[in-house]
């Protein structure tokens, strides 16, 4: 029983460090579409760095 709480634990605390790096990255993202016409390697340099991110959290 302990076992099975301690990876509910875990999991959840991965969730939470996914939500962060998603909301990090998604304001990010949001700042550049705010200040005007951005790019579109400007766009996709975001959006690969949300990718890496999580994957990157993921893996922990």
């Amino acid at each position: 029983m302990n076992k099975i709480i301690n990876e509910l634990e875990e999991l959840h605390r991965h969730r939470k460090d996914i939500e962060k790096h998603i909301d990090s990255g998604l304001l990010n993202l949001i700042s550049l579409l705010e200040e005007g016409e951005p790019s579109k390697e400007k766009l996709r340099e975001a959006v690969l760095s949300i990718r890496k991110k999580v994957k990157h959290t993921g893996n922990k």
